[in-house]
């Protein structure tokens, strides 16, 4: 066994320690029908499907998948009259976040080939953003999702 696949085993078992955590809620897969963007808001086609699990952001892509881990390194008080919904009433907002980023390319992958899904989420989520100002509607999530051929376990 090389080294790469020695770290990328140990990356593995890390972020299944994080998703598998009693009390965590539970994973989803979201799809991606036109909202997500980089960060210069232009479409990611190429992202299939998202999700998120305390500190860990991922994209499940046609070639692979990217881990992103943030923590906040610094913090601003801000005036208590401009609050914002996500502080949930705090006084203080994230000045400088860390993001580390990990992209793994699932080699001979057959980039075109069908996503499944199953264990649907109830409702779904409108959205308009830069990325998509006409709106992107219903969009769903699912407990689980894979593609024949490129990954043997689902989720």
């Amino acid at each position: 066994m090389d080294i790469r696949t020695i770290i990328l085993l140990g990356f593995n078992c890390w972020t299944l320690n994080i998703v598998g955590m009693p009390g965590q809620p539970p994973v989803f897969f979201t799809e991606n029908k036109g909202q997500v963007s980089d960060q210069h808001h232009q479409p990611r086609p190429d992202v299939r499907f998202y999700g998120t699990q305390g500190p860990l952001n991922f994209h499940i892509t046609d070639m692979g998948i990217s881990y992103q881990l943030s923590r906040v390194e610094t913090w601003r008080k801000t005036d208590p009259r401009d609050a914002y919904p996500e502080n949930h009433g705090s006084d203080k907002v994230p000045d400088q976040i860390r993001i580390h980023r990990i992209d793994i390319a699932w080699p001979g992958c057959n980039a075109h080939g069908p996503w499944l899904t199953a264990n649907e989420q109830k409702g779904h989520t409108n959205y308009y953003l830069e990325v998509c100002p006409d709106g992107v509607l219903d969009v769903r999530s699912y407990g689980d999702q894979w593609c024949p051929g490129k990954v043997e376990n689902r989720s």
